[in-house]
This record gives C-alpha cells, structure tokens and sequence, in this order.
C-alpha cells in the first residue's frame, strides 16, 4: 500500500509535494514527513544559510491540527558559485525529512503547510505553496517507497559528533583580517574536506582554507571573516554550528567561538 501524499503543486521552474512515510499516526505518535522538491535542470533552491546571496526557505505549520512542535532536517547541501558568489542549496531533486507528533494518538494528524522558497538560476523567483495533508489514526509500516525516498534523503543529513568524526574546536580572531579557525578530527582519513560556517545574521564569510595534519586524521580550517552593519556583538562568545564533510560523510556541531590566544 502506498503511504499518503499530497498532489505535485508546479510554480516556475519548480514542482513540490508532501509526502509521508506511513498510512497512520500510530500508536506513539510519530508521523515521518518530507517536502520532495523536484528543479528544472539548472536551477537551484537554498539550504536554510543560503550563502552570499538569496534567501533561505520558510515554513508555516500553524494551521495545522492535532501535531505539536514540527521539525526539518536538512540534507548535506551543495556549493555553487555564479558571479563571484558562493550559494548554498540543492539542484534537481530534494527532500527536506520532516518530523511531526500528533498530540493524540487516537485522532488524525492534519498536517497543513504554506512554504515560501526561491527558485534562481540567473534570476529569482519566489515561490509560495500551500499543502493539505490528513494522517488517519492507525499504524501502518514504514516500509513503501515514500519511506525510502524519505530515509534515501535522511541518511545525507549531517550527524552529531562521535567518536569517529568530530568538530573539535572553533577558534576566533578580531580586528583587521578577523579569522576563524575550525579543528576536526576523525578516525578514517580524510581526503577533501569542507566546511559551511554558520553564524548569527551579520557575519560573512570567505572560503575556508584547510590544513591537513596526523595523515589526515586532522583537519584545520580557516576563514577571514567580516562583520556587517547589523552584527550587535563580536563574534567571540557567540554560538556557531559548524559543518564539515568529507565525500559523503557529514558531522554538524554547535560551538562556542572561543577568542583566539
């Protein structure tokens, strides 16, 4: 049996849908959701820090009925730079996992959702799409092809640390050429990796350089960074999630920046 769906809403450029991943609420609660996002060729939609430009996605679930709070991941996203600018985001196809409760078991789960994304390749648009979805009471398994397109997107999102792969440190700098300098650590050597630098509204940041120490078991990132009219407090003493990945391998930390010695 196929697990519930919402029909494809087109805008430009663009097609979307609600997907879920069982029949029913089941007995705990938990409905397992996903916004699926199919692009024309070429074009982009943005991660929630869309990079240099653009704007990042919004979602309304207030209208909804029966769900507490509702949560999205976010898949590992790409870098993409057209004009001298770094963007953030997904191209062809994504899947954002979304995750629900219904605050009673026993009573359908009516999911309703207005999002209002971009969609740019060499100009802009925005978009805005309403979505109607009723979880039934009931269980059913998690295991039609929703579910795995749903978990085929999940698996990509970026893990806490572990053992293994770890962001160790976040290390900053103030002044003329302020710097940041990010520590990662992991037990499989690491080939090429990258770092997105996420921080209050305000800052930005240029391309990490990176340093690989202890036959790659180490990696040192480091980017200037500049601090716009709306930054109300330095940097140092802020909180900052940093991502890093290496292929397919993702780690997400929230850090303190700790001013530098």
């Amino acid at each position: 049996t196929l697990a519930e769906a919402t029909k494809w809403v087109a805008a430009d450029h663009v097609q979307a849908r609600l997907v879920a991943a069982t029949e029913g609420v089941g007995a705990d609660g938990a409905v397992r959701l996903g916004l699926h996002i199919r692009l024309e060729e070429g074009w982009e939609t943005y991660w929630r820090s869309p990079g240099d430009a653009g704007i990042p996605p919004e979602f309304d679930w207030s209208a909804s009925q029966n769900a507490g709070e509702i949560s999205v991941a976010w898949p590992l996203p790409e870098r993409f730079t057209a004009l001298g600018m770094t963007t953030i985001g997904y191209q062809d196809e994504i899947v954002l996992p979304v995750t629900a409760t219904a605050l009673n078991p026993n009573q359908p789960a009516k999911i309703r959702l207005h999002a209002a994304y971009a969609v740019c390749r060499e100009v802009c648009y925005l978009v805005e799409q309403d979505f109607a979805l009723d979880i039934p009471i009931g269980a059913a398994p998690d295991n039609g092809p929703l579910a795995a397109l749903i978990e085929r997107f999940q698996a990509t999102v970026p893990g806490q640390n572990t053992p293994d792969f770890a962001v160790q440190s976040v290390a900053v700098s103030v002044g003329a050429n302020a710097w940041i300098e990010i520590l990662a650590r992991s037990t499989i050597p690491m080939q090429a990796p990258d770092v997105i630098i996420e921080a209050p509204a305000g800052f930005s940041f240029n391309p990490a350089t990176v340093r690989l120490l202890a036959g790659g078991r180490r990696a040192i990132f480091r980017s200037t960074y500049a601090a716009g009219a709306g930054t109300a407090q330095p940097l140092p003493g802020q909180m900052v999630i940093i991502t890093v990945f290496d292929g397919d391998r993702a780690v997400q930390q929230s850090l303190p920046a700790v001013p530098a010695d």
